[in-house]
């Protein structure tokens, strides 16, 4: 799960730290920014819809990225699973 090595800064969030990519062959990977706030770099922002990808608050995913560079650093060579999972639909049964 390569960390930080994509786009720059706004949209994706800030740049070169905050982006994950999670391998999936869609390209839909984990990353923060927005252009529905004020300013996309802010470390809580308001949410804004993607085409796919998950999003995550900046700070959050500073933070989320930080644990997994320090996972890989006392764990090299071990894969750090990724699983998206739907939820059900509002009201359906689990």
């Amino acid at each position: 799960m390569p960390l930080g090595h994509r786009r720059g800064a706004g949209q994706y969030g800030p740049c070169c730290d905050t982006y994950i990519d999670t391998g999936d062959p869609r390209g839909r990977d984990i990353h923060g920014g927005g252009f529905c706030s004020d300013s996309p770099l802010v470390g809580r922002q308001g949410w804004c819809v993607t085409l796919g990808c998950t999003r995550a608050q900046n700070e959050d995913l500073q933070e989320l990225v930080s644990r997994l560079r320090a996972f890989k650093k006392r764990h090299p060579g071990v894969p750090v699973p990724y699983q998206r999972v739907r939820r059900p639909a509002s009201g359906a049964n689990p």
